[in-house]
Order: structure tokens, then sequence, then C-alpha cells
């Protein structure tokens, strides 16, 4: 990605490519869910990257690759 990357991708698609990013270096999410209400973006980041339970390292890497 390049410095402008936020300029070049949807929230959507940025918040994609962090859970991308998570699975491919972490795993998967082992963490709860924030709670607090008005945490709208972690929340989204934390489904985003919850969503790609049970998928593996290199798929995710892979996936990050297509982008």
């Amino acid at each position: 990605m390049s410095s402008n990357a936020s300029n070049e991708y949807t929230q959507t698609q940025l918040i994609e490519i962090y859970a991308l990013n998570q699975q491919a270096t972490v795993g998967d999410c082992d963490t709860q869910r924030p709670t607090r209400i008005t945490d709208i973006l972690a929340k989204a980041k934390w489904d985003a990257w919850n969503s790609k339970m049970g998928m593996s390292k290199t798929e995710a890497r892979k996936q990050l690759e297509d982008i």
C-alpha cells in the first residue's frame, strides 16, 4: 500500500485489509468484541477479523496479495 492508501481505498476496503492482515499474522481473533457503544470502528474491525475465523494464515496472505 502506498502512503496515500486512505485515498485509494474505501473505509470498508481498509477494514477488510486490516482483517486479512490480522488473520495472516495473528490467526483467529481471540479477543472480546469491543463493548463501548461509540466505538463503531473498533467493532467493525473486530467483526471483520472475526469473520475470518478458521481461515489459514496462508489463505489470508494470498487474499491480501490479490487486493
